[in-house]
């Protein structure tokens, strides 16, 4: 609970130093800050021991909420093995002015990156508990795990948020800005919205995963067992944000009789907005830039006597609808890039079947060559997939195919 509560106030003095650097420049006195080292920061804990679901709203919902709330938290722990998910039914708070969202709900869906054991030592513990911090050194930099709400329900790009781990906060302030800026303007009538606390086995890939990755899996069809002919497969931090700036390999292996059938349920990836609305959604940039590399997944095939060739089918971006993808060989690779730009999007999810060659047909997929960063990425995921059955000589991979080697 404390370590949870360090990081929540660390985040909102963090998120409440941004603001302060957009609007309040000319009087110390009402920066956010400063505001947050004098107030009491009210705490609404939901525990997972407690009850497995319930409701939470704004103070005085659903009338209006008071003016200048400096900080409260809506602290959701789950178990170990689960994630928070909170769903927004209703949302009123007043819409952004210069830019600036005065009144706010912040969602933290996870910890900030920065030393638990240091921000710690810079807090005194005693004002810890009556909500009174005093923080003297940097704080976490902003990440996609933090997003700022206001406005209402039909402005906001989602309403279901979900916490990478198995702690999620809310973090809601209110000022009088507002009504200084608008004197004839009220107060919303703020928020109320279900928590769940839910089993997160339910979004992991099933697979094994690669020594020393944090998110190539290696998936693999067994003659003997029929319970590895489908399973389900998920992007990072699924059904969370993905993280950026990771590459991530998915190899499903086959019986040489076998095609791979990747089924996506769900695909959103972060992308540029299309130049004309006849441009198709899944359309990918091939500036070699850094700025032009869009989130993208690639599918490419290997052949399985010659493990250092491959054929790219496919190129993914964008969001699309439920497809399906039908290998021509046994060996499929999924490289999903996710680079340095904008907000974050949910990612993929779907499912992954080992058919017979004779019960389906490869799927045809119009695809122009791979740019350079492109194929470089692909060389990688064929390095790891390599490496991976060179250090072990009794691998399942190296027994379903020693017909063909």
């Amino acid at each position: 609970m404390n370590e949870f509560r360090v990081f929540l106030l660390a985040a909102i003095l963090q998120l409440q130093n941004m603001f302060s650097k957009a609007v309040f420049q000319t009087s110390k006195a009402k920066e956010p800050l400063f505001l947050m080292k004098q107030s009491h920061c009210r705490c609404f804990h939901f525990s997972s021991h407690v009850r497995k679901q319930g409701i939470f709203k704004s103070p005085n919902y659903p009338y209006s909420y008071p003016a200048q709330i400096d900080c409260i938290l809506y602290l959701f722990q789950a178990l170990s093995d689960e994630i928070v998910q909170i769903n927004f039914w209703s949302f009123h708070l007043p819409p952004p002015r210069f830019g600036v969202c005065f009144d706010y709900a912040a969602v933290l869906t996870q910890p900030p990156t920065a030393n638990r054991t240091a921000l710690w030592e810079v807090m005194d513990s005693s004002k810890l508990v009556s909500g009174n911090v005093t923080v003297s050194k940097a704080l976490p930099s902003p990440s996609s795990s933090l997003h700022i709400l206001c406005g209402g329900m039909n402005t906001l790009q989602r309403t279901v948020f979900f916490s990478r781990k198995n702690q999620l906060g809310i973090v809601f302030h209110t000022s009088n800005q507002q009504a200084l800026l608008n004197p004839s303007s009220k107060t919303g009538v703020g928020f109320h919205g279900k928590y769940l606390f839910i089993n997160a086995s339910n979004f992991r890939t099933e697979g094994e995963m690669v020594n020393g990755s944090v998110c190539s899996y290696v998936i693999h069809s067994s003659a003997l067992n029929l319970f590895t002919k489908k399973g389900k497969f998920f992007s990072p931090g699924y059904p969370s944000d993905y993280p950026e700036t990771v590459q991530c390999t998915y190899t499903f292996i086959g019986q040489p009789d076998e095609r791979v059938v990747l089924s996506f349920h769900l695909f959103q990836l972060s992308h540029a907005k299309p130049r004309n609305v006849e441009e198709s959604s899944s359309s990918c940039l091939y500036d070699n830039q850094a700025m032009e590399k869009f989130d993208r997944v690639l599918i490419h095939e290997l052949a399985t006597s010659a493990r250092s060739n491959f054929h790219t089918i496919a190129r993914i971006c964008g969001s699309l609808p439920s497809f399906q993808i039908v290998s021509s060989e046994a060996v499929l690779q999924m490289t999903f890039l996710s680079f340095p730009n904008s907000q974050k999007s949910r990612g993929f999810a779907g499912e992954y079947a080992f058919l017979k060659k004779s019960n389906v047909r490869p799927t045809p997929w119009k695809l122009n060559m791979p740019t350079d960063f492109e194929e470089q990425a692909i060389r990688r995921s064929q390095v790891e997939y390599i490496n991976t059955f060179q250090d072990n000589s009794s691998s399942v991979l190296d027994n379903a195919h020693r017909r063909e080697l």
